[in-house]
């Protein structure tokens, strides 16, 4: 209920990119079922480090769009920082 029901992977390079539909959670209403597009890109960084940029596509020009990439905007920083932490290494 959260945004990711039904959405499907679209692309995969391991270790380089990641593409996949996403979803407005339910309580954005007829706008759950507009589907955006994730690309997520991999690249090597100094001192073993990865940089990875975000691109989110897809959005209508209907002014509801204007609520459904605000909620987007907040939950990102979360998604991203939740991210960070889980592939981050002792070494």
């Amino acid at each position: 209920n959260r945004g990711s029901e039904n959405c499907f992977i679209l692309s995969f390079l391991p270790e380089r990119m990641l593409s996949f539909e996403w979803n407005a959670p339910p309580q954005l209403g007829i706008y759950r079922y507009i589907k955006t597009r994730v690309v997520i890109m991999f690249e090597d960084a100094d001192a073993g480090q990865t940089r990875v940029t975000l691109h989110h596509i897809g959005w209508g020009t209907d002014p509801g769009f204007d609520e459904v990439y605000a909620y987007f905007d907040r939950a990102w920083g979360y998604v991203i920082d939740k991210f960070s932490k889980s592939v981050a290494s002792d070494n």
